[in-house]
Formats: structure tokens, sequence, C-alpha cells
């Protein structure tokens, strides 16, 4: 004799709400995930920028000495306060006053001072455009001296 089991009307609302149920966890779970991925991804592209920024902060505080090797006195011919941006004149490194842009994004802008004991103060900040509200940026600062100089 074969049992047939029927299902009353309780018992089919109750898988339907079942199904709700495990659609709305599914769904939220998938939310979670798929948040988190994209958050991780925005955060991995905000530090590759601070990174880039870090190496032109320091490629242009080689620049600055690239430019002081061939004669400390070089670097007596920049203001102290005023703002130079890095550019190229015939393949050598020249500071101007009007802002340029390194691969269309960063700006390395230098400011020099007066350092210790007749030296020179150089701070470098390099900025960048991450969104409308937001314009990070990363400072490296250095002194040179004139190490070639009689004591």
């Amino acid at each position: 004799m074969k049992s047939k089991r029927r299902f009353n009307s309780s018992q089919a609302g109750l898988l339907l709400i079942e199904i709700i149920l495990a659609t709305a966890i599914f769904g939220i779970i998938s939310l979670i995930i798929l948040s988190a991925f994209v958050y991780g991804r925005q955060a991995t592209a905000l530090a590759g920028d601070a990174y880039n920024g870090a190496e032109i902060a320091n490629a242009a505080i080689e620049a600055v000495s690239n430019i002081a090797q061939s004669s400390y006195s070089n670097l007596a011919d920049y203001t102290d306060g005023t703002t130079y941006y890095l550019t190229t004149v015939s393949n050598q490194w020249s500071l101007i006053t009007t802002p340029t842009a390194m691969n269309n994004i960063f700006t390395p802008a230098i400011v020099f001072s007066e350092g210790p004991d007749g030296t020179r103060q150089a701070k470098v900040t390099v900025s960048w455009v991450e969104s409308a509200q937001e314009t990070p940026q990363v400072s490296a600062t250095t002194i040179f001296s004139n190490w070639t100089a009689p004591t």
C-alpha cells in the first residue's frame, strides 16, 4: 500500500517563505562579497598612486641633486619660498615656475629655503587628483651642502 503524502496549505506557504528567505540571504551575502572586491580594488589603486607619488618625490630630489652636481652655486639661483617645477631642457633637468605634471597625473613642486650652516633645504611635495573632493600629496625634504668647498 502506497502512502500518499499530502501538503496542506500551511506547508505550501512555509516552503514559499523559505525560498524567499534563502534568496534574500544569498543576495545579502553576494552584495557583501562584491562590496569587498570593489573596496579592495579601490584601496589598491589608492595605495599604488601613493607609492608612485613617493617615487616621483624621490626622483625630484635626485633631479635637484643633479642640478647641484654641476655646481652647488646653481642652487643659489632659486629664490627661497618660491615654488618650482621640474622640466628638462636639452636632456638636462631644470626648474621653472610653471606647473608641470609627470605622467599627466603627478605634479611635483619644489620649494627651497636656507638650511643650517649655509646649506640649502629643498622640500618636494607631489600632489595628484584622486577625485573632485580629494587631492592627496606626498612630501620629502632634503638638505644640500657644498661638500666640495674647502673647510
